[in-house]
């Protein structure tokens, strides 16, 4: 822990000092005069890829010699932090002209919001989801939903024949099975409120007074699975949320890199032209 506390020191440090080393490059070549905007943009686009060969190394975990995930995450964190600075250099810190141009600034600030988001998202459900219990991978999810939902309608089913009373089976039908049928309560688990569980718990014991002794095993059977659906359904929010925004961040990157391919053509036609 100590150990990966100091790394991150260092990475701070070594962050702000390239930072300033640029900054300071970049104040040199303005008052000279100098092409800078070419020299900060050429930086941009190594940065640039740099940061898109982060989604390469999650893809190609298994070849010798890369990094670890980890250590591909620290770095792409602190290059961003430095993409940012050298963007802002690009731009003389102004808002750009030309619809090009605006766009390519607009999809720039779109990706690193949304990169600040998925960082945030990512450590915060990562510590909830360690800490609510049992992990599940997500892509098993739907069938432990279906092997629940199974449970569910064969312990609800089961008290007709064995009790000769349709009360539990008729209560799951019209409070349960829509429950069983589907991920539930999305933006409860998003903030973690526990109201939706406790309310059918609420629902249970109102029906629990009118059962007989097989009846309310059957029900007890039943808040079981509720509340292991109910953690299921929290881990599918959670690890929803993490895949929903690589679908949002991923594809702007490779927007970015078409549009920053049609502004260095733009640019050096441009000072071929006036040149």
């Amino acid at each position: 822990m100590k150990s990966l506390a100091n790394r991150r020191v260092l990475g701070f440090l070594l962050t702000a000092a390239v930072t300033a080393v640029l900054l300071l490059t970049h104040g040199v070549y303005s008052v000279s005069l100098a092409h800078s905007n070419f020299r900060s943009g050429w930086i941009l686009v190594g940065l640039m890829l740099f940061l898109a060969a982060f989604n390469l190394r999650k893809r190609v975990p298994f070849l010798p010699g890369l990094l670890s995930a980890s250590t591909w995450l620290q770095l792409h964190i602190y290059i961003g932090v430095i993409t940012i600075v050298v963007f802002l250099c690009h731009i003389d810190m102004r808002i750009p002209n030309g619809k090009l141009e605006c766009s390519l600034a607009l999809v720039f600030v779109a990706i690193v919001l949304s990169g600040i988001l998925g960082l945030a998202i990512s450590r915060s459900f990562a510590r909830r989801l360690t800490a609510r219990g049992p992990e599940f991978l997500y892509e098993r999810i739907p069938v432990i939903r279906r092997q629940l939902q199974d449970d569910a309608e064969e312990h609800a089913l089961r008290t007709v024949t064995d009790s000769a009373s349709t009360t539990v089976a008729d209560f799951y039908h019209h409070e349960l099975k829509r429950f069983f049928d589907r991920p539930r309560f999305f933006v409860s688990h998003l903030f973690e409120s526990q109201r939706p569980l406790h309310a059918l718990y609420t629902k249970m014991d109102a029906v629990d007074r009118h059962l007989d002794v097989v009846e309310r095993d059957a029900m007890i059977r039943l808040r079981e699975l509720i509340k292991a659906k109910f953690d299921l359904d929290y881990a599918y929010t959670l690890q929803s949320l993490l895949k929903w925004w690589l679908f949002i961040h991923i594809p702007l990157s490779f927007v970015i890199f078409v549009l920053v391919f049609l502004h260095i053509i733009a640019a050096y036609a441009f000072y071929g032209g006036v040149r």
